[in-house]
């Protein structure tokens, strides 16, 4: 639960997908409905995983990665999402990748017709 709270704190209670404020972000920080709309709007967020559970127990993963992410419940390991959206993530019709002439991770998705 405590990571919840932090994920929450520290993405500004904004799905990093979206953009969009969650629905604790009104009470929590003031954020009104006109400037949470021209952000998104509300939204109920959930923590997704960025890498899942069973990479933590590959021993190769372990050592590239032990001094980031301690287990994969870290709070480096989290990030706040819309449900919906992280449900994309979860059936992985939606990854982030790193491209280089960007400064942040790209959101792709797919869709099957």
């Amino acid at each position: 639960m405590r990571h919840i709270l932090q994920a929450l704190l520290r993405d500004g209670f904004r799905c990093v997908a979206l953009g969009g404020y969650d629905c604790k972000a009104e009470p929590e920080l003031g954020i009104t409905a006109q400037h949470a709309l021209a952000h998104g709007g509300f939204l109920h967020t959930q923590c997704a995983h960025i890498l899942p559970n069973s990479a933590f127990s590959s021993q190769s993963f372990l050592r590239h990665h032990h001094d980031k992410m301690s287990t994969a419940h870290s709070l480096s390991n989290v990030m706040t999402m819309s449900m919906n959206k992280r449900d994309f993530l979860d059936r992985f019709d939606m990854w982030f990748e790193k491209i280089l002439k960007y400064s942040s991770p790209q959101i792709f998705m797919r869709f099957e017709g």
